[in-house]
């Protein structure tokens, strides 16, 4: 979520890269060519992030839902980025292409945030009210974003990803808890926000959820037996893995993280809350100018303009 943009520069990169060596990538490993161990990387994180995959259009993984809520997948995430850190210190910079030069240096910056990224604990905050998991699969579900709604696979592939959001949330839960005795939690102020927002997704009448969305604008080729069997897989789905994972959040952040949240409002105020704010300063401007020097930057601008 924090590196969104630079994602983008560096898969715009990619995209480049692979329009101009269309003869040379089938026949050489990533550790025999620069473009190939770029490319070889956004594939495999094609398998870690699955949901940009789907925002990509890329089809492959829209049935899948990572819990990366756990240790194991963090600890996943850990041997993923060194190993293509390693993988870039084979090659020597210098005999580099111009461009090629530019992807070095946005990749390795790519694999030191990611993992400098891994070292603090905004893990014990799976979402909030702006952003997260809870957060998307509405705006998914609804229909009205990037995961697709075109065929019947598309409808089935919706349905395994609510079937695994259950997991997910009781993980989330699991590391908010966590947060709660490490006194890394969010303020009182948005938690009244998010208990909220959890119940109001929370529709007894399945047909008026808005993971209902889909159901309403079939496709016109779907036959009628397809649509009857979709309307009762939803109707499940919703009933049996989308409110019942809201009702225990709503439950969990209403009786148990709101009495613990902190009263206080910025992110300093957390344990190494300096530190984690330096790092999103740098991980979103992608600068190495400390937050103080980035607002004297800002000031200075504005007065200038």
């Amino acid at each position: 979520m924090i590196m969104k943009a630079l994602f983008s520069i560096l898969f715009l990169f990619l995209f480049i890269i692979s329009c101009t060596h269309p003869n040379t990538v089938a026949k050489k490993t990533p550790l025999d060519d620069f473009s190939t161990m770029l490319e070889s990387y956004s594939e495999e994180r094609l398998k870690l992030f699955p949901f940009d995959a789907t925002q990509q259009g890329d089809n492959r993984y829209n049935d899948i839902l990572v819990n990366d809520q756990t240790e194991e997948f963090r600890d996943q995430l850990e041997v993923f980025y060194k190993k293509y850190l390693k993988n870039l210190e084979t090659f020597k910079r210098d005999s580099l292409s111009e461009n090629d030069r530019i992807s070095y240096d946005i990749f390795k910056f790519e694999m030191d945030i990611q993992l400098d990224g891994l070292k603090n604990d905004l893990w014990m905050i799976p979402f909030q009210q702006f952003w997260g998991l809870p957060i998307s699969m509405g705006q998914l579900g609804a229909g009205e974003s990037f995961q697709p709604f075109k065929t019947v696979k598309d409808y089935e592939n919706w349905l395994k990803r609510m079937a695994s959001f259950p997991a997910w949330t009781d993980s989330a839960i699991a590391n908010f808890r966590q947060g709660i005795k490490s006194k890394v939690t969010l303020p009182k102020v948005l938690v009244l926000k998010m208990i909220n927002q959890m119940n109001e997704i929370v529709l007894q009448d399945s047909q008026k959820s808005i993971f209902y969305g889909p159901i309403n604008n079939f496709p016109k080729d779907f036959s009628r037996g397809e649509k009857s069997l979709l309307r009762e897989a939803y109707v499940k789905a919703i009933q049996n893995n989308i409110n019942p994972s809201y009702e225990k959040l709503h439950t969990f952040l209403k009786n148990e993280y709101l009495p613990n949240a902190r009263t206080t409002n910025g992110i300093s105020s957390i344990p190494d809350g300096k530190k984690i704010y330096k790092y999103l300063s740098k991980s979103w401007t992608t600068t190495t100018k400390s937050p103080e020097e980035i607002y004297a930057t800002g000031v200075a601008e504005v007065k200038r303009i």
